[in-house]
């Protein structure tokens, strides 16, 4: 049968969050987000647009593109300042295994998995790729997909060096001072992700996610990379992780609790912002536990919470690692479109170095903490996922000594001689808007 091609309404989706804050560094901060929470601690423009169309339909099947473009920016915005990305960009056939499934190619979110209230991705393999989405099986539904991503670990090839800037405190003539550091050519491994989730029901109001992920590594051949190997000790291995979800429909929400495990070269991902999709050039054994989910104990009130702890040990640079993690955030309506909300959040990290003889362990510790409390309007305040939401809020930050405020959430801590110039608590003031639709 030919195919009937036709001009389908396009549909527009997408996210936004934007706003002002105000704080210690003029323009505030976005800190440690996806471990103290994210309501009052995000100083950023964010959008994300998307069109998708279906272009023609063959008997049962439908045949559809779509592409996302994203604009971000630091706080700090300047017209012509912010980044521009295409996200996603992809087609699938939806019908053509059976009636629910969806077989996809290109660039795409594939079924991530966050936590809102911390923006933490922590299932989140997406990236170039084909996949099939809600093949049926038995009493559930089956996804597999194959993605690569191509900025892995930073490794370092054999090829010889590279000057590195760094920026340090000029303790004579004040302010920084630039500075050249030389070290191995670094280049970006390429991951391949081989995923499999197996989700079915277990019980009424109860689902349980079973998911397995083959992580493969491959170096960068472009150019004159293809001339060298790995550089001693940097060669990045494989790794594997498996998960558990189980979700239950609890007091007009839900409730997930979520188990993890990370195997070879992965194992460091098991961590307080891992995305369960990245390899290292160490290997060990790692796992983490987490709970999240949203209820209404009333019409009027209401909490979301995250608590995530996570262990790994075994590799070379350290012993073990221990973290965890605790976000609530508590919302209670007072009219129609109008509500109070606060949210807490702490964490705390410990690294403990490897055992040598005749010498006592070292340990690093990291911790911190966030109090927020806004009042918010949408067009239904009861509803925790209503939006657009406008949020007027004060906040207050703190961290441990050895991190810093004053650097963007996925940045390094700057470079700086004893800790100086290190900004390790603010209070912040601002307003937020954030939607999707």
């Amino acid at each position: 049968m030919s195919a009937q091609t036709f001009a389908a309404p396009a549909e527009f989706n997408g996210y936004m969050r934007s706003g002002v804050m105000h704080g210690k560094s003029a323009f505030g901060t976005r800190s440690q987000a996806t471990k103290v929470g994210r309501l009052g601690n995000q100083n950023d423009t964010f959008g994300e647009m998307q069109i998708t169309g279906d272009i023609a339909k063959v008997d049962d099947t439908v045949w559809s593109v779509s592409t996302m473009f994203t604009v971000s920016g630091d706080g700090k915005e300047n017209n012509w300042d912010s980044n521009i990305a295409n996200r996603q960009c992809y087609a699938q056939v939806k019908g053509f295994l059976d009636k629910d499934s969806t077989l996809w190619v290109g660039k795409k979110y594939v079924n991530r998995e966050d936590v809102h209230i911390t923006d933490f991705y922590y299932y989140n393999i997406s990236g170039h790729g084909v996949g099939i989405d809600n093949l049926t099986l038995g009493s559930g539904k089956l996804n597999l997909a194959w993605t690569r991503h191509d900025g892995g670990y930073n490794a370092k090839l054999q090829n010889g060096y590279t000057d590195e800037t760094v920026y340090e405190l000029d303790s004579e003539k004040g302010g920084t001072k630039e500075s050249k550091k030389s070290k191995n050519q670094p280049t970006k491994s390429r991951i391949n992700n081989f995923d499999a989730r197996y989700s079915f029901p277990v019980w009424d109001g109860a689902t349980l996610q079973l998911g397995a992920t083959y992580l493969n590594a491959e170096r960068d051949k472009n150019g004159s990379n293809d001339l060298f190997t790995w550089a001693d000790g940097e060669e990045v291995k494989d790794g594997l992780n498996l998960s558990a979800e189980l979700t239950l429909n609890v007091l007009g929400g839900f409730n997930k609790t979520v188990l993890q495990s990370f195997s070879g070269a992965s194992a460091k991902d098991a961590s307080l912002d891992g995305t369960s999709s990245e390899l290292y050039n160490d290997e060990g054994q790692g796992w983490r536990f987490m709970n999240f989910g949203n209820v209404y104990f009333t019409e009027d009130f209401g909490m979301f919470h995250q608590f995530v702890y996570a262990y790994n040990s075994g590799t070379k640079s350290r012993d073990h690692f221990r973290g965890v993690s605790a976000v609530v955030r508590p919302y209670y309506r007072l009219t129609k479109m109008t509500k109070i909300v606060a949210e807490v959040g702490a964490f705390d990290e410990k690294e403990y170095g490897t055992l040598e003889v005749g010498k006592a362990q070292s340990k690093v510790s990291k911790h911190g903490a966030k109090y927020t409390l806004a009042y918010a309007i949408s067009p239904n305040a009861g509803d925790f996922w209503q939006r657009p939401e406008i949020r007027f809020y004060v906040s207050h930050i703190s961290t441990s000594s050895n991190l810093s405020l004053n650097q963007t959430e996925f940045g390094a801590a700057p470079e700086l001689k004893n800790g100086e110039g290190r900004m390790t608590s603010d209070n912040m003031f601002g307003v937020q808007v954030e939607a999707w639709w």
